[in-house]
This record gives C-alpha cells, sequence and structure tokens, in this order.
C-alpha cells in the first residue's frame, strides 16, 4: 500500500492537465503566502514550484496539487464561514458522543448482567438527548450557508432541524426515562420492551429522515475540498448510513413483530433481530466517525476558503 504522497501524486499530477497547469514557463515561479506541507507541515512560502520539501522531500509539486483548487473562483462565497466550519464539527461530533453513549450505556449494563457489576453510571443515558441536541444545534449551519442558494436548497435541512424536535424527545423518553424505570434492555425481560422498542423505530425512520433531508447541503460543502471531490480522499456518504440505520431499522421492526405476533415468538427470530441491531448500531458508529473525521478534514478548507493557484504562486511581474 503506497504513502499519501503517492496516492495523491498519482492521482492528483493525473488531473492536473485539465485543471491547471504548472507551464515549464513557469518554473522559477515561487510560493507566496502560507502553505505547509501537505505531508509533514513545514511551511514551503519562498520556495521555487519545482522544489521540494526541504523537511521531508516531497515535491512542493504534490502539495500544491493537493491544496489548490482550480475551481475556487466559481464557489459561491459562505455567509458565515467560521460558524459553519464550527457547526459541522459540532453537528458530528456531538452526534457521534450521543452514539458512543448509548453504546457505553449497554456496556455497563452487560457487566452488570454478566459479571454481577453495580452500575452507577445510570445519569449517562440522559446524556444521549443532550448530545442529540447539541448535534441539531450545530446542524442548522446546514441552512443556507452559501449566498444564492435557492428556497428548495433551504427547506431540506430547515425541516431537517425541526425533526430534532421529536428525535430530542424520543431519545429522552427511551434513554433517560424507560431505561431507568422499566429494567435493563436486550440483556432482560424489561419492562415496557414493546413501548422502547417501537421508539426505537421511531427514531430510526426520524434519523433516515435527517440524513436524506440535509444530504445535498453537506454534498456541497465536501465538494469544497477538491481531493474529496476528484476523488483523492474519500469521505462517508450519507446514504451509506442510512443504509446502516435501515438494518438497524429492520432488526427493531422484527423484534416489535415477535413481540405483537406470537406465532413469531421464537429464538430463531429473536437473534435475527439482535444480529441486526447490533450490526446495523456498529455500522451507524463507523459511518458517524467517518463523518467527524470528514468534518475535521473539511474545517479548515471552509473556514478560510479553497485556494487557487493565484493564492499561494507568486507571478513574476514585466521589468518596467
Amino acid at each position: 500500500m503506497g504513502s499519501l504522497d503517492d496516492h495523491i501524486s498519482a492521482g492528483a499530477i493525473a488531473r492536473s492537465d485539465d485543471d491547471f497547469e504548472l507551464q515549464t514557463d513557469a518554473l522559477e515561479e515561487v510560493l507566496s503566502g502560507q502553505l505547509p506541507c501537505w505531508v509533514c507541515g513545514y511551511e514551503l512560502s519562498g520556495l521555487s514550484v519545482t522544489g521540494v520539501c526541504p523537511e521531508c522531500g516531497t515535491p512542493v509539486r504534490t502539495t500544491l496539487l493537493a491544496v489548490v483548487d482550480p475551481s475556487a473562483a466559481s464557489y459561491a462565497p459562505l455567509r458565515m464561514p467560521r460558524i459553519a466550519s464550527a457547526g459541522l464539527v459540532l453537528w458530528t461530533g456531538a452526534a457521534l458522543l450521543a452514539i458512543l453513549t448509548i453504546w457505553l450505556c449497554r456496556l455497563t449494563d452487560a457487566l452488570q448482567v454478566w459479571f454481577a457489576v453495580p452500575s452507577k453510571l445510570g445519569f449517562l443515558g440522559a446524556l444521549v438527548p443532550v448530545f442529540a441536541a447539541l448535534s441539531g444545534l450545530g446542524g442548522l449551519v446546514l441552512i443556507h450557508p452559501q449566498k444564492g442558494d435557492s428556497l428548495k436548497q433551504t427547506l431540506g435541512p430547515i425541516l431537517a432541524s425541526a425533526l430534532y424536535v421529536p428525535l430530542v424527545w424520543m431519545l429522552w423518553y427511551t434513554h433517560a426515562k424507560i431505561d431507568l424505570t422499566a429494567g435493563i434492555p436486550y440483556f432482560t425481560n424489561a419492562l415496557r420492551e414493546a413501548d422502547r422498542v417501537e421508539l426505537r423505530c421511531a427514531i430510526g425512520i426520524v434519523s433516515m429522515l435527517i440524513a436524506l433531508l440535509v444530504r445535498p447541503s453537506v454534498r456541497a460543502f465536501a465538494k469544497r475540498s477538491v481531493l474529496m471531490r476528484t476523488g483523492q480522499l474519500t469521505r462517508q456518504t450519507l446514504l451509506a448510513v442510512v443504509a446502516a440505520l435501515a438494518i438497524a431499522l429492520a432488526g427493531d421492526m422484527i423484534h416489535v413483530a415477535t413481540i405483537r405476533v406470537e406465532p413469531l415468538q421464537h429464538v430463531v427470530t429473536s437473534t435475527i433481530s439482535l444480529l441486526l441491531v447490533a450490526a446495523g448500531s456498529a455500522l451507524v458508529t463507523v459511518g458517524f466517525a467517518g463523518m467527524f473525521w470528514d468534518a475535521i478534514r473539511l474545517y479548515p478548507i471552509i473556514r478560510n476558503g479553497p485556494r487557487s493557484l493565484g493564492d499561494v504562486v507568486q507571478l513574476d511581474e514585466p521589468d518596467a
């Protein structure tokens, strides 16, 4: 498996002829402004376009092709780039914290049932809706983030933000009320099991709707990264997250059926349901971790804006 430098050099140089050219008559052009090396972070300003990083030996051309966006001038300006970049990190990071908190709750349940370890972390369930609410707050940056967005482009994120209200309530009722009063789910015959599973189904459906409604806005942010847009760096797609949510939802729906329909109450159906919920939940966790990492990588691009070739290369002015 090649290094990141090799990966970018092979892919990015292949597109250089179409996107922008470092012509042979511009070989003496030097870098201006701030341009840290793509690999080690060494400041490359003042070096020749055809030089190499003094610290790690990475060609300057590799950093240029990784950082410079030939389409930078075509993007509509963001209304509040600093808030937008921070909001994306909050949106994905808080959602990931909510998911990890749920996993921690189930882990403490397992330790309590299997090893009789007393749990003193019952309050964790109450943090799940708090993190979800923070995620919804961060998601507000997806509403009309750039100038020129039409009403149609804005409507989806608005509806998604509104859906956070019932989502937060359902998460609170499930994890801060039912789980604290009705017994340990999954590991014991907890009271109000049907109510809890039906709420999980509703949570899954609402989460899928939110993901689909904000997808166009998220894609618009991702396109501001030249490496994500051209496939040089992969990113976590919301459709994959929706698919993972659908797997968990299928498991919950089977669980509801086994509770409501007596002939379906069998160890096989219960096992299938549990496996689907576990697999779907694990994939959702991986998906949101990927989205959080994407938000971290997009943060400087959204905050500072994409960089054109003219931003980093100083052209020699003709002699007077």
